[in-house]
C-alpha cells in the first residue's frame, strides 16, 4: 500500500510505501469488518425481500406497499370465499383474483420473505462466527436467495 506525497515546490508526485503502523491503522478490526459485512448483508436481504416473486406464473411484488395490499386483500379473502379484486399485475395489465388466489398469493410471499429472512440469519451466524478476516471474506452474501 502507498500514498502519494507531492512536492509544493516541484509538484514532483512519489508514492511512497506506507509504514506497517500506517497499514494496520487502514486496516479494519475483526469487529469492524463484521459490522460492515452484516450491514452489507441486510441490503442484500432487503433487495431479495423486495424483489418479487412468481405465484403460478404471475409477478407479484414484495415491496412494503405490495405486501400491505396483498395482506388487505388475503384478510377479505379468509374472511369471504366469494370476494373477488381486480388486481394490476403490470401497467396497463389487471386481472381479477378469487378469494383461493388471493389466499395462495398471500401464502406465497409470506413464505418468500420468511425465505430471505431464513437465509439473513443462516449468513447472520456464519459472520458472526468467522474467525478471522479471510473466513469472513469467504462467506458469499450474494448466494442462495429466493428467487
Amino acid at each position: 500500500m502507498f500514498h502519494t506525497v507531492v512536492d509544493m515546490a516541484t509538484g514532483e508526485v512519489t508514492q511512497v510505501p506506507l509504514t506497517p503502523e500506517e497499514i494496520a491503522a487502514r486496516t479494519p478490526t475483526l469487529e469492524q469488518a463484521r459490522a460492515d459485512k452484516l450491514a452489507a448483508l441486510a441490503e442484500r436481504r432487503w433487495q431479495a425481500e423486495t424483489g418479487g416473486v412468481l405465484v403460478g406464473g404471475m409477478p407479484v411484488k414484495t415491496d412494503a406497499g405490495s405486501t400491505a395490499k396483498i395482506t388487505a386483500a388475503y384478510v377479505q379473502a379468509k374472511a369471504n370465499p366469494a370476494f373477488t379484486v381486480n388486481w394490476k399485475v403490470d401497467k396497463a395489465m389487471f386481472v381479477t383474483l378469487d378469494a383461493a388466489t388471493i389466499i395462495a398469493i398471500g401464502d406465497a410471499v409470506t413464505s418468500h420473505v420468511q425465505a430471505c429472512f431464513d437465509h439473513e440469519m443462516a449468513l447472520t451466524t456464519q459472520i458472526m462466527l468467522a474467525k478471522d478476516a479471510k473466513a469472513l471474506d469467504a462467506i458469499d452474501i450474494d448466494a442462495g436467495w429466493p428467487a
